[in-house]
């Protein structure tokens, strides 16, 4: 899904991400190592996704809010379009009593 738009202010973490799998590629591993090159890239890729979906529900939910917040306008517009309509009825009502 391309994004909508990016409402963070955090930047991007994959060039990050391309970096630190640059620097444990380059690194001789042996064979006695505790750490699997291929572990840590994949755990890295999880960090990718998860701040991938995570900044893309950010982003939804800012669109959600947008699209609330241009619902409640408008229903503020029409309450006090209703609000004036009670008043001048009113206005009637009691003109018409006197």
């Amino acid at each position: 899904m391309p994004r909508y738009s990016d409402n963070s202010n955090i930047p991007n973490t994959c060039p990050k991400i391309d970096e630190v799998i640059s620097a444990i590629e380059s690194v001789d591993w042996g064979d006695s190592s505790y750490w699997d090159k291929r572990i840590l890239i994949e755990i890295l890729e999880k960090i990718r996704k998860a701040n991938s979906d995570l900044r893309d529900w950010g982003n939804q939910m800012c669109r959600e809010r947008d699209d609330l917040e241009d619902q409640l306008d408008e229903l503020r517009k029409e309450n006090k379009s209703l609000k004036d309509e009670a008043s001048y009825l009113e206005k009637l009502i009691e003109e018409s009593l006197e």
